[in-house]
């Protein structure tokens, strides 16, 4: 009888641990990355970039694989991206220099055109790109030297017949393309101190714009403001980063018209959070979070349809990408995880929100491996 009553006794237990337990894997988390997929990219795999959504809602992503170093061996992987965010690799062979270091794609232009800019360090020139937005394909239109560029990086702003782009040279170069000629002009000139990463922000309410520089040996960020006629900068101000800043990205603007700037900064295992003072036009240091070992790479997310705002960093050493929730009133980093990647991550960046209404987010790997994951959206 003893017996049977400790058996009555158990069951409900156990049913009622059934219960907690599927209602913990139940809860979802927004900004956890989840259903990793890895694919081949190509060697040194260094940067990566997603294009914005065409008239059709399709969109594509671009890895710059550096090759080994003096080998000129490097290349690009061009991939169209279905809606649950699977990679297919689109095997047309696309001219990358060298030892390509980054790679950027424009805004879609009046006429549904897009293009996309490639820096080598090691034959030292930019490349520039016609994309077909349907099939994805790379043609080649211009080229220009460049002494040792890092990285580039479109402005959001297109005139009539010309599109701006920036490239981080130990100091910042702007450049326009010419959409009728293909003739690329450099416009501007900043000097900085290995300046490893550059960035433009988006258009501000009160319709300005920014760009920033982040200079490696000092660990300054530097901030302009943009003459979106020109494409000339003006200085705002510099502003002290953590040790060695590698990356820089700007946040989308917040409903409340807020901007904000994220570096990571590679030696000090840290993200500092910059937001812009509008009453002075000056950007201010907010705070500096901890990452996992060699922040790499910093990324915001566009801001979801349920309002949310995230920030991923690339970890080289511990090869992990870190993900925060960002407050949008006042810039605040919150961790949601670290999670794998493949070996010796270099960048990550967020892909637009698909007509599906899913996010995805992508890291370039040394090892020649892109790591993909779909973004939760819901809790």
């Amino acid at each position: 009888m003893k017996k049977f009553f400790k058996i009555i006794l158990i069951l409900p237990l156990i049913f009622i641990e059934d219960i907690l337990c599927k209602n913990v894997n139940e809860h979802k988390i927004p900004g956890t990355f989840i259903n990793r997929h890895d694919y081949d990219s190509g060697i040194t795999s260094n940067y990566v970039a997603f294009s914005p959504l065409n008239s059709e809602g399709q969109f594509f992503a671009a890895i710059s694989n550096f090759g080994d170093f003096g080998k000129k061996n490097g290349s690009v992987s061009v991939y169209s991206i279905n809606n649950e965010g699977i990679f297919s690799y689109l095997k047309f062979p696309v001219s990358s220099g060298e030892n390509p270091t980054s790679i950027a794609f424009s805004p879609l232009t009046h006429e549904n055109k897009l293009f996309a800019a490639l820096v080598d360090l090691t034959s030292e020139n930019v490349l520039i790109y016609d994309v077909n937005v349907i099939s994805g394909e790379f043609k080649e239109i211009a080229s220009y030297d460049v002494v040792l560029p890092f990285s580039v990086a479109f402005a959001p702003i297109i005139l009539e017949n010309k599109l701006f782009f920036a490239i981080a040279n130990n100091g910042v170069s702007i450049y326009s393309l010419d959409l009728s000629t293909n003739k690329v002009l450099r416009v501007d000139y900043k000097m900085g101190m290995d300046t490893f990463s550059v960035s433009y922000s988006p258009i501000t309410k009160n319709g300005d714009l920014f760009i920033a520089a982040v200079n490696y040996k000092t660990s300054i960020v530097s901030f302009y403001k943009v003459d979106k006629v020109s494409g000339r900068l003006q200085f705002v101000n510099d502003v002290q980063t953590g040790t060695n800043p590698n990356s820089v990205s700007f946040s989308p603007i917040t409903p409340n018209g807020d901007l904000f700037a994220a570096v990571s900064n590679h030696s000090s295992n840290t993200v500092s959070v910059y937001k812009l003072d509008i009453n002075n036009y000056r950007f201010d240091l907010l705070s500096s979070y901890p990452t996992e070992s060699s922040p790499n790479s910093v990324s915001f997310s566009p801001i979801t349809p349920n309002g949310d705002l995230f920030a991923a960093v690339a970890n080289h050493s511990s090869n992990t990408v870190s993900v925060y929730n960002v407050d949008k009133n006042n810039g605040k980093f919150m961790t949601i995880g670290n999670y794998s990647t493949g070996d010796l991550p270099f960048s990550v960046a967020f892909s637009p929100i698909n007509l599906s209404g899913k996010l995805f987010s992508a890291v370039a790997n040394g090892s020649g491996k892109v790591s993909v994951y779909q973004v939760e959206l819901e809790s």
